[in-house]
Parts: structure tokens; C-alpha cells; sequence
């Protein structure tokens, strides 16, 4: 009620949905039909292995570049002082992007950009 009143919102307790947690209980599918999915649908399964390779490279690259600055920079604290500039440019320069064209596009963008 705070935060409404803070925006000048009127907060209707009546109006708003509480999901029954029994009704998403049974929602959920058993691990047999998730297989089963896989095989009805090969693109489902194609683009799922594909995202795991991407994400396990950029994961490995980032730790790799993270914990392998002692032979890039001779001095070690430089190494690290570069990889925290690094990071507060590419966190600062990807919220906006993502802002502008959303997770998915800037996702690919990145991965573009990386693989360039």
C-alpha cells in the first residue's frame, strides 16, 4: 500500500490473481514428457544444445580470461584493475543496450560481437 500511494495508485486488494499452488502442481510436466518433447520437436532440441555449448564457452572464456591475467599483464594487480575496468564498462554499456533492444537481440549481439 505504500509503494501505491508513492505512485499515486490506488491498490484494489480484491482485484488481484493469488495462483493456487495446487492448480501449478499440476501444470508441470513429468520428466518422460519433457523427453518426449525433445524427440517430437528436434529444433527444440537443437537450439537447447546450442544454447549449452554458448554458455559453457562464455563461461569458460570469461573464467579463463578472469583467472589467467598473471601471463597476460606482467604485473598481476594491473591484470586485475584492467579486467574491473573491463567489467563496469561492459555492465554499463549493456544495460542500455538491453533497454533499447531487449535481451534476446543484445544476447546475439554479443555473442556476435565475442565471436568476431
Amino acid at each position: 500500500k505504500f509503494l501505491a500511494s508513492l505512485n499515486n495508485v490506488k491498490l484494489d486488494l480484491d482485484k488481484i490473481a493469488i495462483a493456487d499452488v495446487e492448480k501449478t502442481k499440476e501444470r508441470t510436466q513429468s520428466f518422460p514428457k519433457q523427453i518426449k518433447d525433445f524427440c517430437t520437436y528436434p529444433m527444440l532440441f537443437g537450439e537447447t544444445l546450442l544454447l549449452m555449448f554458448l554458455w559453457f564457452v562464455a563461461g569458460m572464456s570469461y573464467f579463463g580470461f578472469n583467472f589467467g591475467w598473471g601471463s597476460i599483464f606482467p604485473d598481476l594487480y594491473i591484470g586485475y584493475l584492467m579486467a574491473g575496468l573491463g567489467e563496469i564498462i561492459a555492465y554499463n554499456g549493456l544495460t542500455p543496450l538491453i533497454a533499447k533492444l531487449g535481451r534476446r537481440r543484445s544476447i546475439m549481439l554479443m555473442f556476435l560481437g565475442a565471436a568476431v
